[in-house]
């Protein structure tokens, strides 16, 4: 084994083994294996990698609206810096590498020639010859020498003939073992020997050793480089991203799209203030009711579609307003003005409906019981009363003192046929048997005007008595029926089983309907005498102490027909 360094030979036997090694010249190349240059194939293989991955991460969630990585997060700019980065890192390696094995003017590996072997893996020459060798093997594309100081493995091309070559290399084994070869032929056999000839056109300096090309800006330029790209293309790849969301998002049109692209990043003005606005309104409007939109209002103050808004509260409430005219009952309309208080503005129709709900009732009470005019009038002057203050109508009552009562109960106590105190008059036609004969009364006109009107529009109800020393001159607040009257007694009636003697009652007044407006009170005057059913009292069907209850229920009974009766069309 003999070591030499390539740049310390003469040019021309640096310029005849380059030759050598080429296949060129004498001494002729028997075998080379010839490496490739794996370090830097997997640099290069790796940075190809890492652009790969770079891309893949691009790629994340690309034009995926409901993909959260749609616009990727600011920590993604690390991938989006560090990948190209190390891929840069890769390259400057790979070429690196490359240049490493450039700077021989030979391929750096191991070579056959007739001397031997000569290892060229790097500037220093380690030339093994056929002498030192101690076993070969040449197999079908393979040849495996054994020195003493290395073995070395070559490929076998398809040019050379395994057994020719094993020939050839025992026949020079056997020529320079012997020793018999003179100088001159073993010039021809080594690449390292000097020939003798010289190249006149070749310079007389030895070839030196490339000074390394120092660049300490290449690889600081080209990993900056890498990261600036990083940047851009992240800053890129959001910005091309956001556009292409926001061209889903008005495909799509709807809410749900909306949120998603802003849910993602984007944050377009016009999506939050007018896109997404509009597409929550829309759905709200799809539930046909005025608390989806008030529901909208509220979770959207100061909207900049204020007016879409406005619309579509008034459709709703217009929808709703159409609900209400169905139940055709002043109780809907009041429901509907107190729901929709604040909003009323939006449906001036509101009050054409009610009038025309109004009218309708005037129209159904016109067609149903064919009232005079004036009875037609009333009942227009408690509706629209009760359209604006409220249902309630009072029925009061009155009792002036009686004129007979005293005078002719004296006469009665007088009689042959007295019966007793239970037969008094005054008994009954005083105190607490009268007043329920008004509440029954009134119980009496409630169910008949609620023929005539709706109940919840004009309610009749018993209201507290009227003292009767105010009651010819009392003013109501409230549409008021005032009933003023008085209970007399006359004339007798004699029952002889039972003995007892009864008396005649009469009631005798009026009824003044008051409503609170410009217009007179109606009054109705009323007279009516009722007398004792003698028969049914001496058939003991008719206790002497419920014949003044009974004339007291008939008087009433008959105040309250006739009181009703204009009003149903009976006059």
């Amino acid at each position: 084994m003999k070591r030499v360094d390539f740049y310390q030979l003469e040019r021309p036997v640096q310029e005849r083994f380059v030759d050598a090694t080429r296949g060129q010249g004498v001494p002729p190349l028997l075998v080379a294996k010839l490496p490739l240059p794996f370090a830097a194939i997997r640099f290069a293989l790796l940075s190809a990698a890492l652009v790969l991955v770079w891309l893949w991460v691009i790629g994340l969630g690309y034009d995926e609206l409901e993909n959260p990585l749609a616009l990727q997060p600011s920590w993604m700019l690390a991938l989006h810096i560090g990948l190209p980065v190390l891929a840069g890192v890769s390259a400057l390696l790979g070429r690196r590498s490359l240049a490493q094995r450039a700077r021989l003017p030979f391929v750096q590996t191991t070579y056959l020639f007739p001397i031997g072997v000569v290892d060229a893996r790097s500037q220093q020459l380690v030339r093994h010859t056929f002498e030192e060798l101690t076993k070969h093997e040449i197999a079908a594309g393979r040849a495996r020498l054994e020195f003493k100081d290395g073995r070395f493995d070559f490929p076998l091309g398809a040019g050379v003939q395994a057994a020719d070559l094993d020939q050839r290399i025992n026949e020079l084994k056997q020529q320079l073992s012997s020793g018999t070869l003179a100088d001159r032929d073993i010039v021809l056999l080594d690449p390292l020997r000097d020939n003798g000839f010289r190249n006149p056109f070749s310079p007389a300096e030895s070839m030196r050793p490339p000074k390394p090309v120092r660049l300490p800006l290449v690889p600081p330029l080209v990993l900056g480089a890498a990261a600036l790209v990083g940047f851009g293309v992240f800053a890129g790849r959001n910005a091309l991203g956001e556009r292409a969301l926001y061209a889903q998002a008005r495909a799509a049109d709807s809410a749900p799209a909306y949120r998603a692209y802003l849910a993602r990043g984007g944050n377009r003005e016009d999506v939050k203030t007018l896109l997404l606005p509009r597409a929550e309104l829309r759905l709200a409007a799809a539930e046909r009711s005025v608390d989806a939109i008030e529901r909208y209002i509220a979770s959207h103050p100061g909207s900049q579609i204020q007016a879409e808004v406005d619309g579509a509260l008034r459709t709703a409430l217009l929808a709703a307003l159409e609900e209400t005219k169905k139940t055709n009952t002043i109780t809907g309309f009041r429901a509907f003005e107190e729901r929709h208080r604040r909003n009323l503005k939006h449906v001036p129709e509101l009050a054409h409906a009610r009038f025309a709900y109004l009218s309708g009732v005037l129209d159904r009470y016109q067609k149903d019981f064919k009232p005079s005019r004036e009875m037609w009038t009333l009942a227009r002057r408690l509706i629209v009363h009760a359209d604006k203050h409220g249902p309630k109508v009072l029925i009061r009552f009155s009792q002036r003192e009686s004129r007979s009562l005293e005078k002719n109960e004296n006469q009665l106590k007088a009689s042959a046929y007295y019966g007793g105190e239970k037969t008094l008059p005054s008994k009954y036609l005083l105190g607490a048997t009268v007043r329920s004969a008004e509440a029954a009364a009134a119980a009496d006109l409630v169910k008949a005007f609620a023929q005539v009107l709706p109940s919840d529009l004009v309610h009749f109800e018993l209201g507290p008595a009227v003292d009767p020393a105010t009651a010819d001159a009392a003013t109501f607040k409230e549409p008021t029926i005032l009933v003023a009257y008085r209970l007399e007694i006359s004339s007798t009636f004699v029952s002889k089983k039972p003995r007892a003697i009864f008396t005649g009652v009469g009631l005798l007044g009026d009824a003044t309907l008051s409503v609170p407006d410009k217009e007179p009170p109606d009054k109705f005057k009323h007279t009516a005498w009722h007398i004792p059913d003698i028969r049914r009292i001496e058939g003991d069907e008719l206790a002497p102490d419920a014949v003044y209850p009974e004339l007291l229920k008939k008087a009433f009974a008959k105040l309250t027909t006739r009181y009703v009766a204009p009003w149903l069309g009976k006059e």
